[in-house]
């Protein structure tokens, strides 16, 4: 036992243990605020914040099909298009799936082709729904992305005008689908979902006026990219920095063309450019590299993304790819939020808003032979024409000319 023993405040007549000394239990006048999230209470997710899911939107509002039918086949597809979209569940990517697999058909395209033309021409062809029938019959030469109506069609029915006049513009094959999404999408699942078509596709993404300075890393991701736009999307060094490391470490294989005027934070200083990047725009006067040749066209700087690429493939200034063959995603994301409501009238707007260019900008092509190159200076002027090479002329004698 110890040297002291503990006092017990006990009564021997009652064999009742009595109260000792009093010790209050402190409680704190008020307890802290709990964080709503793990973390800083003052943490937002920006990639969290996303409040509509763009992959089940539809282009625009649903259309009548048409009411006549040329045989039976055609009647078939039709009541088809419109029996799997009349119920939510009917039109989930599962069960097209399942329809699609159980066909008994062997050459199931000769039978679906149909039912994809009317849900094209009906406007339902959201971005799920497309990314379902291309990875089932995106290899049919005869598989389109989008339906084009002709100038008959145009007068009989009401559709999205300014979407169809800008892929009929702007369209460089078939295969080549265009989408618009407005900004409060997560940049992460759009990166995923790229990702999840096959080998063979390309992708155009332009990010005019959407803010990527928390989101860049995540674009260094998409492993199918040849061109992007970042114009006044808050680019700075950091930025372009870490681009060039992701393409060193096998990042990034095929891009190739950068925009990124209307960036006041874009210095240039200490960074370098990949020899793998051939083509740059920037602002004009403000942001020059060494190492490129300036394009003097006006009529090449108000082209749209996806012309832009086909006149730098016909040229022969960046790397030759067929087009014709590759599945194009040409993806616009505009700086403007989804409505809580979304309506016809909004949808016709974002089309507009796509069709808008960047004006005071000037445009470079690599004239070093694909060095890595520091930015600085003033640049060389080549003209359009002299981009391409002259045919050389052959003399001939005027007295052995009619004996040619």
């Amino acid at each position: 036992m110890g040297r002291y023993k503990r006092r017990k405040y006990w009564s021997k007549r009652a064999g009742v243990r009595e109260a000792g000394p009093s010790h209050p239990l402190r409680l704190p006048s008020s307890p802290p605020p709990l964080p709503t999230k793990i973390g800083t209470s003052g943490f937002s997710d920006s990639q969290l914040s996303q409040t509509y899911n763009y992959q089940i939107l539809q282009p625009y509002t649903v259309h009548q099909l048409p009411a006549g039918c040329h045989s039976l086949k055609d009647l078939a597809s039709k009541t088809l298009a419109h029996v799997l979209f009349s119920a939510h569940d009917r039109s989930s990517p599962s069960y097209l799936s399942y329809l699609i697999d159980s066909c008994p058909v062997s050459d199931s395209w000769a039978l679906w082709k149909k039912v994809w033309h009317y849900i094209v021409y009906s406007e339902r062809d959201s971005p799920t729904v497309f990314q379902l029938f291309y990875s089932k019959f995106g290899s049919s030469d005869s598989f389109q992305c989008h339906y084009l109506p002709t100038i008959r069609q145009k007068r009989m029915r009401d559709y999205n005008i300014d979407r169809a006049s800008y892929i009929i513009t702007n369209s460089l094959s078939r295969k080549h689908r265009f989408e618009t999404i407005y900004s409060n999408v997560s940049i992460n699942s759009l990166v995923v979902n790229l990702n999840q078509f096959s080998v063979d596709s390309l992708v155009i993404l332009n990010l005019t006026g959407v803010d990527v300075s928390k989101s860049y890393h995540f674009i260094s991701n998409l492993s199918n990219l040849y061109y992007i736009n970042l114009s006044r999307c808050n680019v700075d060094d950091t930025i372009l920095k870490s681009f060039s490391i992701a393409m060193s470490s096998g990042k990034l294989p095929h891009l190739e063309c950068i925009l990124v005027s209307g960036n006041p934070r874009l210095k240039g200083t200490g960074a370098s450019l990949p020899a793998q990047i051939q083509y740059l725009e920037s602002t004009r006067n403000e942001y020059v590299p060494v190492g490129f040749s300036c394009i003097d066209s006006a009529a090449f700087v108000n082209l749209t993304d996806s012309l832009k690429f086909k006149y730098l493939i016909d040229h022969f200034l960046i790397e030759n790819v067929d087009i014709r063959r590759k599945l194009i995603l040409d993806y616009r994301v505009v700086n403007e939020p989804c409505p809580l409501e979304l309506e016809r009238e909004d949808l016709e707007d974002v089309w507009t808003k796509r069709a808008s260019n960047v004006r005071a900008v000037e445009s470079f092509i690599r004239s070093d032979g694909g060095n890595v190159t520091e930015y600085g200076g003033h640049p060389s002027t080549v003209r359009r024409e002299d981009t391409k090479k002259r045919r050389r002329v052959n003399k001939v004698d005027f007295k052995k000319f009619f004996d040619i």
